[in-house]
């Protein structure tokens, strides 16, 4: 389903013929160059705080979804959120 709504917003910047950068540094002159600019920071991944988050076999989706670490066939997802 997530990857359905990036696909969904991907073929939208095409569409609208909208220029994206990314990993890009913001300058203040570059502003007179569009007529608007949109700032998509990402986010910060919390912690739950919880018994058990500290064990060995706890890692975040972002270890995971990077490949710095494997997960086995039995997963349990906590929260999440659009990424869970």
């Amino acid at each position: 389903e997530f990857y359905e709504t990036l696909r969904y917003f991907e073929n939208q910047i095409k569409y609208l013929n909208i220029k994206l950068n990314l990993s890009s540094e913001y300058k203040s002159e570059m502003s007179k160059e569009y007529d608007e600019v949109v700032f998509a920071t990402g986010v910060i991944p919390r912690i739950p705080p919880m018994n058990g988050v500290d064990h060995p076999k706890v890692v975040t989706y972002k270890q995971v979804l990077s490949g710095e670490v494997n997960v086995g066939e039995k997963v349990a997802v906590i929260g999440g959120g659009g990424i869970g």
